[in-house]
């Protein structure tokens, strides 16, 4: 060649293992022989046998020839062939459906000045074999990790192997296209029987740019909606799909509503300590976390959904099947996917349809029942003034300011809606016709009606259907008669539930008992949710809530998307100011939730003086944190009086999606329940009651006798997955069994240091418990309790 022309020959593509495994008939050629077969002959005879064209993994000519009209008159194989090598692979045309030398060229930066000739000469010699991505098609260490039978091959042979038979065989390949999963949600091409070569041909050729399903780790049209800077920017279909690989990933975006690895990283402490990046982390949890049954968003929990789905879990589903199969059609069934999402427990409080909430996020644009605010976006909010009321255009009579104090409550409540949502709540001025998407205003009501039945305070949905004026969404009007209800007062008051109520509405949310189904009476109090009228009082008589309450942080949060909140390690410690509040007999103390993104957090009571029957922590999402008489120590009555159920009277409660690691108790008798995560639980001072529950926890009574509960199911395979009791006293301490348990159905062994006491199911070997420094003979049935 003339010095700089970079034009390859046809010996530099040119493969005889990949010539010979597509014409077995030449399989005894040797790589000579091959070559001067295909020169001599295979040119020739591709008009009837095709795959004599087949001698490249890197290159398909059929594919060349059908995707470059303007020449696909060259009939002669020959002349195709060296058209491509002359002119067509430096001009860029399409080669190939599993090589992208632009894709490979943008996601390494040493390839930057290279033409195409020289990036494809450099992928043969060096990239197939160095592991680089130069495909939107294939991932090699995927494929590899999901092939386990194919693990011996090098890199090149991989490819090859998927070439000639693997996407045939319908082997997992990619975490961006999954064949069968393409099938599954597309019926129109199940219905037409396609192979799996034809719908992986449909998927790059069709699908992707019609924005089809095609991955349950990626969801093209959740990724446009959720990122509106690349819509702006004009990305179609195929851009967005390389934009993820190339940027998007490693700049942490959402793509999916099932997998966050912003999420994912929090509340991982192991990968967080490695120093995973968003791309390692997303990696990760494909190759590895999800067959782990770890956790990758709020939404799906694989271990919980199996085990919350008992058809699927005894039909033999792998984590995997039941990740894909949620989003085929478990999500459609309205199955429950995580202690978080819940169909049921949600839908009375939303206006939308859940599935189209989560499959379909493009359908919420423009919808009547939610602000169209993205992520890190800004809703405002503003207070009518004196001189505003008069320019109000609602119906409503009597319009005026608020007073400062009420002003500043909202504030406050805004905030604590601000902590949990993806946008933040911003105050501006009120001066039609520039106001707050939220207004907030006293008012005599509508002149006509009086809405809900309600005099005390009323607000207009997003989009609400009574705003004939299309200016009044968002509008909240108080009742200005101090004598009926007086809004100045603080957190834990009758009338600052109220706040917390309206502005629910305000953002969107309904009335529990009016959704269809509604929430159930058992539920509809205000321990779970401030969107109900069972806090009024006359039909209750315990403590009012101070902030949005489990239910509708979870609620809005499936509207809205979830903030960022306290993502570092947070310790939480409770007093008797912030935990009993005013009184301590069970009535009047503090009621609220926290909400919390990640991190390894502790709850931390060892503060709280020793009360009447004691405490009760529980480290789950939505669990009440709270005294023993205040827990159920309350009775209210539903607005559709269906009777008298129980609730708390006040206590702590954790949100939904707050993985709570670790829990120090009180100074008085406590009975902790942990979470199926691994727990640090410390029992402090008094007779503690301890569950561990799954995950290998670490467990500690402190002084007193306390009892450590065991149960079928709670423990592990080994030493290192089961609770530690690291404080267990012989004639003090306890063990409790649970669930069926049984003294003479375990067995209790010496440790790996024959100090330690191992407690195994005898039957199964599950490991329950190992006591450190308690020796095994002393273990006897008199250190056992049933509970």
């Amino acid at each position: 060649m003339a010095n700089g022309d970079t034009r390859l020959t046809l010996e530099q593509i040119f493969d005889a293992n990949y010539y010979r495994l597509n014409n077995p008939d030449l399989a005894q050629l040797s790589d000579d022989e091959a070559l001067n077969h295909l020169l001599t002959y295979g040119f020739l005879e591709a008009g009837s046998i095709p795959s004599r064209l087949q001698f490249s993994p890197f290159v398909d000519f059929e594919y060349y020839r059908n995707n470059n009209l303007d020449i696909s008159g060259f009939f002669d194989n020959r002349q195709l062939v060296q058209q491509f090598l002359n002119e067509g692979l430096f001009q860029g045309r399409s080669f190939s459906p599993v090589v992208d030398l632009n894709l490979y060229r943008q996601s390494y930066a040493d390839l930057a000045g290279l033409d195409n000739n020289q990036l494809l000469e450099h992928l043969i010699d060096y990239g197939i074999y160095e592991g680089r991505i130069f495909s939107p098609l294939i991932d090699i260490n995927y494929y590899r990790q999901n092939n386990p039978d194919l693990a011996g091959f090098d890199n090149k042979e991989l490819f090859v192997q998927f070439l000639t038979a693997g996407i045939n065989d319908g082997r997992s390949f990619l975490p961006l296209f999954d064949v069968n999963f393409y099938r599954a949600n597309n019926q129109d091409l199940d219905d037409a029987d396609y192979t799996n070569e034809q719908l992986t041909d449909h998927f790059l050729n069709i699908g992707l740019r019609e924005g089809r399903r095609f991955s349950p780790f990626f969801d093209i049209n959740y990724y446009r909606e959720s990122n509106p800077d690349l819509v702006l920017a004009g990305l179609d279909n195929e851009e967005l799909f390389n934009h993820f690989q190339t940027r998007g990933l490693d700049e942490g975006r959402r793509f999916s509503p099932f997998i966050d690895v912003n999420y994912y990283l929090a509340n991982q402490p192991d990968l967080r300590a490695a120093g995973l990046t968003p791309r390692q982390a997303f990696d990760h949890f494909v190759n590895i976390g999800l067959n782990e049954g770890r956790r990758s968003s709020l939404i799906f929990d694989p271990v919980y959904y199996l085990e919350n789905n008992q058809d699927l879990k005894r039909a033999g589903y792998t984590n995997r099947q039941a990740f894909e199969h949620f989003q085929i059609s478990g999500i459609n069934e309205r199955r429950s996917s995580s202690v978080y999402f819940d169909p049921r427990s949600i839908e009375p409080f939303i206006l939308e349809s859940i599935p189209n909430l989560i499959a379909a996020p493009q359908l919420l644009e423009n919808s009547p029942f939610r602000w169209n605010i993205p992520a890190d976006g800004v809703l405002t909010y503003s207070f009518v003034t004196s001189a505003s009321a008069p320019l109000y255009e609602g119906r409503e009579s009597g319009v005026t300011e608020l007073t400062p104090q009420i002003k500043n409550n909202i504030r406050n409540i805004l905030q604590l809606y601000d902590n949990i949502l993806p946008f933040d709540l911003v105050e501006v001025s009120d001066r039609p016709p520039n106001v707050g998407q939220l207004r907030f205003m006293f008012s005599n009501g509508p002149r006509d009606q009086s809405r809900e039945g309600n005099v005390l305070a009323y607000a207009y949905y997003p989009g609400d259907p009574t705003d004939f004026t299309g200016n009044l969404a968002g509008d909240v009007h108080l009742n200005p008669n101090r004598s009926t209800i007086d809004f100045s007062t603080g957190a834990g008051s009758f009338s600052y539930e109220v706040l917390l109520h309206e502005i629910g509405h305000a953002l969107g949310l309904r009335h529990p008992f009016e959704g269809n189904p509604p929430l159930a009476a058992g539920k509809d109090n205000d321990s779970n949710t401030v969107m109900g009228y069972s806090f009024f009082p006359g039909n209750y008589n315990g403590s009012f809530a101070s902030t949005p309450m489990a239910y509708d942080i979870r609620a809005l949060q499936l509207l809205y998307g979830f903030s960022s909140l306290n993502e570092g390690d947070t310790n939480y410690q409770f007093n008797v100011n912030n935990f009993f509040g005013a009184e301590s007999n069970g009535q009047n103390g503090v009621k609220n939730t926290i909400w919390d993104t990640g991190g390894i957090d502790t709850f931390d009571f060892s503060a709280l003086p020793p009360t009447l029957f004691g405490y009760y922590f529980n480290m789950n999402e939505g669990g009440y944190n709270t005294t023993q008489l205040a827990l159920n120590g309350s009775t209210y009555t539903t607005s559709t009086a269906q009777g008298i159920f129980t609730t708390n009277s006040f206590g702590t409660t954790i949100g939904f999606g707050f993985t709570l690691e670790n829990l120090v108790g009180s100074q008085g008798d406590d009975e902790i329940l942990g979470n199926n995560i691994s727990n640090n639980i410390a029992g402090a001072a008094g007779n503690d009651v301890i569950t561990g529950a799954r995950g290998a926890d670490i467990l500690n009574g402190g002084p007193g006798s306390d009892i450590f509960v065991l149960a079928p199911g709670d423990g592990g395979p080994n030493p290192g997955s089961t609770d530690v009791i690291t404080d267990f006293t012989d004639g003090e301490d306890s063990i409790g069994l649970s669930a069926g348990l049984r003294f003479d159905r375990l067995r209790i062994t010496p440790g790996t240091n024959p100090n330690d006491t191992i407690i195994q199911v005898a039957s199964s070997g599950e490991y329950l418990a190992v006591l450190t420094g308690v020796p095994s003979f002393a273990i006897t049935n008199a250190d056992f309790t049933f509970v």
